[in-house]
């Protein structure tokens, strides 16, 4: 270790002769002085490498705990360096903005498989608040990362919050679904209302079909599990379908007339509306 003079030195000649230029050429140079008098090399073209520059500088729990899943290090660095104007090139302040920086080099430079291995290997609550940290990329960066995205298992699905990606499931339920029906197994949707979902799933990068209350009323309609359901399940699900009957729409009118919902005096038997007389009708 040279000493702290030295590397005073070193950036003041830097920041004289090269106050403009990018420092590529140093990329490997052990240029970087941390405060337990070691000297860290500038970071490849793949990293940024977070700093603090005072004892009191905080990294939240769960932002420590994805910048430890990503391998992102964060050193103490003398303020020599920090007057270099091209210097946040390659080290960014361990605050809000130089994480979510921090974050998207290392998930832009890391290899698909690589990526999807570290996101399996993150508790739920991690995977929510990476979640949380993609939601912030910029509409730019979202777009660059967005075949990688899409096969990353961070979005909840209805009902179970089982993890999955888009490329597993296309489709999302409007925010209130799970409040009146357990989805079945077999037609798995991601849940807009989860924390940082909605506006991300509509983002260009992404661009989830958010489906309708109707059109995931009428495809839960037409799911062979359906019959199976609790009769409590049944009776919650046709009473949230009641505004679509009244609004005289057609085709849930149809599907709903097949259901076997309605109990009967014999033994509590379920029927379907068309097997059912209707009083009013004319008996010829």
């Amino acid at each position: 270790y040279p000493g702290s003079e030295w590397f005073n030195l070193v950036w003041n000649y830097l920041y004289k002769h090269f106050p403009y230029s990018n420092l590529d050429q140093f990329r490997g140079y052990y240029l970087l002085p941390i405060e337990t008098n070691q000297v860290i090399p500038l970071p490849k073209s793949s990293d940024i490498v977070l700093y603090t520059t005072d004892n009191t500088q905080q990294i939240s729990c769960m932002d420590q705990e994805i910048i430890d899943s990503f391998g992102i290090s964060v050193y103490k660095i003398l303020p020599c360096v920090l007057k270099h104007q091209q210097v946040n090139q390659y080290i960014q302040q361990a605050n809000p903005q130089g994480i979510l920086s921090a974050v998207y080099k290392k998930m832009e430079s890391i290899d698909t498989q690589s990526l999807i291995g570290i996101v399996r290997h993150m508790n739920d609550n991690k995977k929510r608040h990476l979640r949380c940290l993609v939601s912030q990329f910029t509409a730019s960066n979202l777009m660059k990362l967005s075949s990688k995205l899409k096969i990353l298992p961070i979005f909840e699905t209805l009902g179970t919050n089982k993890f999955v990606s888009i490329s597993e499931v296309k489709c999302a339920a409007p925010s209130d679904t799970e409040n009146y029906v357990i989805l079945p197994a077999s037609m798995p949707l991601i849940n807009a209302s989860a924390s940082y979902t909605n506006e991300l799933l509509r983002s260009s990068a992404l661009n989830v079909q958010i489906l309708s209350e109707p059109e995931v009323l009428k495809r839960i309609l037409q799911s062979p599990e359906l019959p199976n359901a609790s009769r409590e399940n049944l009776e919650r699900f046709v009473i949230r379908c009641v505004p679509y009957v009244r609004n005289l729409d057609y085709t849930l009118i149809g599907l709903l007339s097949n259901i076997k919902f309605v109990a009967t005096k014999k033994q509590g038997i379920l029927r379907a509306p068309k097997d059912l007389l209707d009083p009013s009708d004319k008996i010829n």
